[in-house]
């Protein structure tokens, strides 16, 4: 009996300790989310030499990934609640609004991606006309235009749909949140026909479409890059040279930013199909509920801090813009 009762009390302790652990990790990623985003918006604002289209649109992208705090702090609220016994009822609303504005932010993470990838595949392409094609103006109202297809796409159309098809639609954003179930609640037949079309759609105007954007876009980057580095190497530079070598290194930096995004997003979109289509064991399951936290982390919290650490890197200009802001580049008086 007592063998018994210390077991479940250090499972319980065990228990508490990884929540706490979870708390902290989402705390961290809060903070260095608003912190790295807000870093990112002020050097842009503060700075004339930041204020060019390409990095509007980077702007606007550090605008989700300070947005992605507000999940994390969702999850606080949910941990908390979880370790004081509260209503269920009150956790369960937690997590689903998490998990829908999770998706809804990742989405509008990944067409910013592709549309990144295109505005390097015209600096690259039309590199003496650049200034001409891509005007501060044009950036921003395709980056505004990001986020309200997004809006339609996640919030507008699923309201229009259905019950049931709403409701699959539902149970499929959820499934991207490790602290919500995908068995007992959801039934066990087949997706309607409306339902499936809708979720074809999504995969297809949300990932497949901006994914073919960004191989192709940098697969003729790098065709380019590697072509001008053996024609400078065989010749010697010619005219234009400086602009697009100029362009090449804007791309690579940005291609670090994709390259990281999109290889943390991976991992949380497989797992997350894998849990919609019962391939996967349930989260109350230690293994899974573990694997889906890692990649749910991974994914929301690269994705909020890696673009400023990799601006600070690449980038002289957002490096010195966030020096100056740091209070780190002042000259003796």
């Amino acid at each position: 009996m007592n063998s018994s009762a210390k077991s479940c009390s250090n499972r319980f302790s065990r228990s508490e300790a990884l929540m706490i652990v979870r708390i902290s990790v989402h705390a961290i990623l809060a903070v260095a989310a608003i912190f790295g985003s807000y870093l990112v918006i002020r050097a842009f604002q503060k700075f004339e030499n930041l204020r060019r289209a390409s990095n509007i649109i980077l702007v606007s992208l550090s605008v989700a990934d300070c947005l992605l705090a507000i999940p994390f702090i969702l999850d606080i609220m949910h941990m908390f609640l979880k370790l004081s016994s509260s209503i269920k009822q009150s956790q369960q609303a937690l997590c689903i609004w998490s998990a829908s504005l999770t998706f809804l932010l990742i989405s509008v993470i990944i067409l910013h991606l592709a549309l990144i990838s295109m505005e390097r595949f015209i600096a690259v392409k039309f590199a003496l006309r650049y200034h001409i094609i891509v005007t501060n103006r044009r950036a921003g109202i395709a980056s505004m235009a990001i986020w309200l297809w997004t809006a339609l796409v996640m919030i507008v159309l699923p309201q229009t749909l259905q019950t049931n098809s709403r409701s699959d639609f539902e149970r499929f954003r959820q499934a991207i949140h490790p602290c919500l179930s995908t068995r007992e609640a959801w039934p066990d037949r087949d997706l309607p026909l409306q339902t499936k079309v809708y979720l074809i759609f999504v995969v297809i105007s949300l990932l497949v479409i901006p994914l073919l954007i960004i191989l192709s876009s940098y697969s003729y980057i790098f065709t380019v890059s590697h072509k001008h580095r053996r024609h400078i190497a065989g010749r010697g530079d010619f005219p234009g040279m400086t602009t697009i070598r100029h362009q090449l290194k804007g791309a690579l930096t940005l291609a670090f930013v994709v390259s990281v995004c999109l290889l943390s997003i991976t991992p949380l979109l497989v797992v997350t199909c894998l849990r919609f289509f019962r391939e996967l064991p349930d989260c109350r399951h230690s293994r899974p509920k573990h694997l889906n936290f890692i990649a749910y982390v991974v994914a929301t919290g690269l994705n909020a801090i890696c673009n400023p650490l990799i601006y600070g890197w690449r980038n002289g200009r957002f490096r010195s813009a966030f020096r100056k802001l740091l209070g780190c580049d002042q000259q003796p008086g």
